[in-house]
């Protein structure tokens, strides 16, 4: 029997806590608006300390009991809630980071099993409980997304802009809503991504060279060949006349294209490291790379035909 949504218990409590904390990580720029606690650069930098620590001592519990010691932190901070929301997103990616740097060194299988993990647990207990409770998961994501940006839109209104200004601004959150509704599966899965690797990468700024986390073979780094044949399918499902099926395909290529995205970047990278290019030559790439929406789709096009024209002739190497 499913208990009506009147008769809100603490489970119920906790589920729409980790919904609200889950998806406003697709909302990083709303959240600093609202000055919303779970996310900013201290919570995002929360991870480093217990990472850090095991990297330097290798002592699994201590580090653990660290992520639970910021834990209790952020909530003496942010209140109750705000620390459960860095609980069970970073500080569950933090213990899952720990774990994998127990047998891993490589980077990017620390970054892909830990965000892996991270999302499945989160995302089987939201399940679980939304079956348990009967809860709408789809209508209270595109509920509190609706909710963040309409307060964005009054804040941007609040700027003393022009009527056509604020028209545009409208319109342009409207569309970043309606899409983050069906795109925010597959973009919490490589924000995940993106805060651990950010945070392994500074922290290897702090650690002797016997003790960092290999990035050596980042620049010649490339998704499986069997992964295009994902890419093949998922776009000709992306295509199929059911909304189901559509939303399946669009977060299945997000997360695929991000492969293939981090490919290309990785063949600019060793370009770049090949000529020698100064540091400000490399930062400015990376940056407009970040910001320029051509330019990822360029990035894009380099990982996925990396497969045919081996542009680093990796096998020529291997061989």
């Amino acid at each position: 029997m499913r208990i009506a949504y009147s008769n809100k218990g603490v489970l119920l409590n906790f589920l729409m806590s980790l919904m609200a904390a889950t998806v406003i990580t697709c909302l990083p720029y709303t959240s600093l608006l609202k000055s919303v606690p779970s996310f900013g650069v201290v919570t995002f930098l929360a991870i480093l300390p217990a990472t850090l620590f095991f990297l330097k001592e290798r002592k699994l519990a201590l580090s653990l009991m660290i992520v639970l010691t910021v834990a209790v932190v952020m909530s003496v901070i942010t209140g109750a809630r705000g620390g459960l929301e860095y609980l069970v997103q970073y500080g569950l990616l933090n213990a899952f980071m720990i774990f994998a740097l127990r047998s891993e060194t490589d980077i990017l299988k620390v970054v892909f099993r830990s965000s892996l993990l991270t999302y499945l647990t989160i995302m089987i207990a939201i399940g679980s409980m939304a079956v348990l409770y009967g809860f709408d998961i789809h209508a209270f994501v595109s509920k509190y997304i609706d909710t963040v940006f309409d307060e964005v839109i009054k804040m941007s209104a609040q700027l003393g802009l022009s009527t056509e200004q604020a028209s545009q601004y409208k319109e342009t959150y409207l569309m970043m809503a309606e899409s983050i509704k069906k795109m925010y599966p597959a973009l919490v899965f490589l924000l995940y991504e993106f805060f651990a690797l950010i945070n392994l990468l500074i922290m290897n700024i702090f650690l002797r060279d016997d003790k960092k986390v290999y990035t050596k073979g980042m620049a010649r780094w490339a998704p499986d060949e069997k992964l295009v044949w994902g890419l093949i399918f998922f776009g000709f499902l992306y295509f199929v006349k059911n909304n189901f099926a559509h939303l399946v395909a669009l977060n299945a290529l997000i997360v695929l294209l991000s492969a293939y995205l981090l490919c290309g970047v990785s063949i600019v990278s060793f370009y770049m490291k090949k000529k020698n290019a100064p540091l400000f030559v490399r930062a400015a790439v990376y940056y407009l790379l970040i910001m320029v929406y051509e330019l990822r789709y360029l990035a894009i096009a380099l990982g996925v035909f990396d497969i045919w024209f081996d542009f680093r002739k990796k096998k020529k190497n291997v061989t």
